[in-house]
């Protein structure tokens, strides 16, 4: 999913919103586990869903020095969400940008299902739905539930069949 910009903002209380939403949006799929690229937004935002419903989390962290650039209350967030976890993989392929596609590819590769926060915008977020879609997992986009609880204007229809018209 999308970074805080692009969904709800960067205050504690904007990922509180985004938190809770993720809740609503994992609880009915009761996942055994759930594998999050711990990236600012709806990343963090399931992993700590994860975290407080109980199910098990594995934290895809992309590079070793992937934070190193976050303020100092997100980096005290993702340290102890790491240290909460069941499990964390560090995909580490050189290059942090390399390593991210790689973190993508490795969140795809191991899940059943893809819970994502999509806008329909280019991006990373965009080349992993792709990329599910080339592998024939299911994508669960639930951008237009999240507009609706945040009270925002839903994402056009035509903009997510677009997605499933490009080949990966």
């Amino acid at each position: 999913g999308h970074r805080p910009d692009r969904i709800a903002g960067y205050s504690d209380e904007a990922l509180e919103k985004l938190t809770s939403f993720a809740v609503s949006q994992i609880g009915p799929l009761a996942p055994e586990s759930l594998i999050s690229g711990m990236a600012l937004g709806w990343d963090t935002a399931c992993a700590l869903a994860a975290l407080d419903m109980g199910v098990g989390l594995v934290c895809a962290v992309p590079h070793p020095a992937y934070a190193g650039r976050w303020p100092e209350r997100e980096q005290s967030r993702l340290a102890r969400i790491l240290a909460l976890s069941e499990r964390v993989e560090i995909i580490a392929l050189g290059e942090i940008k390399a390593s991210m596609f790689a973190r993508n590819k490795f969140l795809v590769d191991n899940c059943d299902i893809i819970l994502a926060l999509f806008d329909g915008s280019m991006g990373g977020t965009f080349h992993t739905i792709r990329y599910a879609n080339y592998k024939e997992r299911p994508v669960l986009n639930v951008w237009s539930e999240w507009t609706t609880y945040a009270g925002g204007e839903t994402l056009k229809k035509s903009t997510l069949d677009l997605i499933h018209e490009i080949e990966y």
